[in-house]
């Protein structure tokens, strides 16, 4: 059956970190929001994560009141010491603890309890989007199709003067508005599981192998440690046994670095899509946010904080503009009305340039000049101005 829903001024395509934290700050300007998202179970959260968050994005937490209930369930500042041939560089600078890491299964529900509970809010767990709806050429809405067993032969339309796409790097949203992907690839693949531990650490290890030809990372979490690894997508396809390759590639060499591992508590997750994609819409009256619009190198770990701060320079922009629709169905968005809200996506797409697609660029080219950005004479002087040499801490 077709139920017609047009109560909203915005629609948003997924519930993980960018769909919720941009549900909450457009819900938090007054703006009546429906999220669509696939998965029909609340609790689920995406397991494919470096669980750092940035400043940027400790920001965003605390500015959402998620913090304090975040570090009770085991999360833990932290800041990123990178070293490479015995120097040592840190993020942020001067050992300062100001980034996270939070396991994704307690961020993840956390933000969906919030977006489920904000009266602005209405939530659609269990139906995935099957159509855009268009008139001229301008999208006004979509179908939803239920996927439960309660909703599987039942489909919702929505109309908004605004969809948005939280959906991901493989959003289907995108793949609707038949989308062009630009990608920078990286030829890496990850490797990364959850350990118990002894040791009560701050600081978040990287160490570069061979300059830049691979890195492994310990990120600590209360009393677990995620052990990562990265390296050349030709190395994986000589690898016959994956998981041996890495207790003793990862594990072994986090141990012999002085870190106590004990059982492995998840399984050993392996990451074979890590280039940097960006991509924008063909249609108006459709965005992006997040990895839908942008996913960067998930070596520099900066997805989960870029997905906030996204979703906060998004609501930023089109806030006002969304705040003062009636309500009523697209339609009734026109003249200045709709002159105003295109004119805030521009901006948002303009902004949204500068400060993440251009450094999402020059990371992906960075990362691939490891012998030039890791030559020990350039790493070896900026870890004598910004870090510790490996002459100082021999002393």
């Amino acid at each position: 059956m077709n139920k017609p829903e047009s109560n909203y001024s915005a629609v948003i395509v997924g519930a993980s970190i960018a769909g919720c934290s941009t549900a909450l700050r457009l819900a938090n300007q007054g703006v009546r929001v429906a999220i669509v998202e696939k998965q029909s179970n609340a609790r689920y959260y995406k397991k494919m994560c470096s669980h750092i968050v940035h400043p940027s994005g400790l920001t965003q937490l605390i500015k959402l009141g998620l913090w304090d209930g975040l570090q009770a369930s085991g999360a833990q500042p932290t800041y990123m010491d990178v070293e490479n041939q015995g120097d040592r560089l840190f993020y942020p600078l001067f050992k300062k603890a100001e980034a996270a890491n939070i396991e994704r299964r307690y961020l993840d529900p956390a933000l969906k309890k919030l977006v489920t509970n904000h009266p602005n809010i209405t939530t659609f767990f269990g139906y995935r989007v099957t159509e855009l709806l268009r008139n001229n050429k301008r999208v006004v809405g979509l179908i939803a199709a239920g996927l439960t067993a309660e909703s599987s032969n039942q489909k919702v339309t929505f109309t908004c003067p605004l969809v948005i796409a939280a959906d991901g790097r493989m959003s289907r949203t995108a793949r609707l508005d038949k989308c062009r992907n630009h990608i920078v690839e990286n030829h890496r693949v990850a490797l990364f599981s959850y350990f118990t531990t002894r040791d009560l650490m701050v600081p978040s290890k990287i160490w570069v192998k061979a300059k830049g030809e691979s890195y492994i990372a310990c990120f600590p979490n209360s009393n677990k440690v995620l052990l990562s690894c990265y390296i050349s997508a030709s190395k994986f396809k000589e690898i016959h046994d994956v998981q041996s390759f890495y207790d003793g590639y990862v594990r072994h060499f986090v141990e012999s670095q002085g870190i106590q591992v004990g059982e492995q508590v998840d399984d050993l997750l392996i990451a074979k899509d890590t280039s940097t994609l960006y991509r924008a819409p063909n249609s108006k009256g459709l965005v992006f946010v997040g990895d839908a619009f942008i996913a960067a190198d998930p070596l520099t770990g900066i997805g989960c904080s870029w997905a906030m701060s996204s979703a906060a320079l998004l609501s930023r922009c089109v806030g006002k503009s969304l705040a003062g629709h009636s309500a009523k169905g697209a339609q009734t968005l026109k003249g200045w009305r709709l002159l105003r809200l295109n004119v805030a996506v521009e901006s948002y797409h303009l902004i949204h340039r500068v400060k993440y697609r251009l450094p999402a660029y020059a990371m992906a080219w960075l990362s691939l000049k490891g012998k030039a950005v890791y030559d020990k004479r350039w790493f070896g002087f900026l870890a004598g101005i910004l870090g510790e040499r490996r002459s100082r801490a021999e002393n």
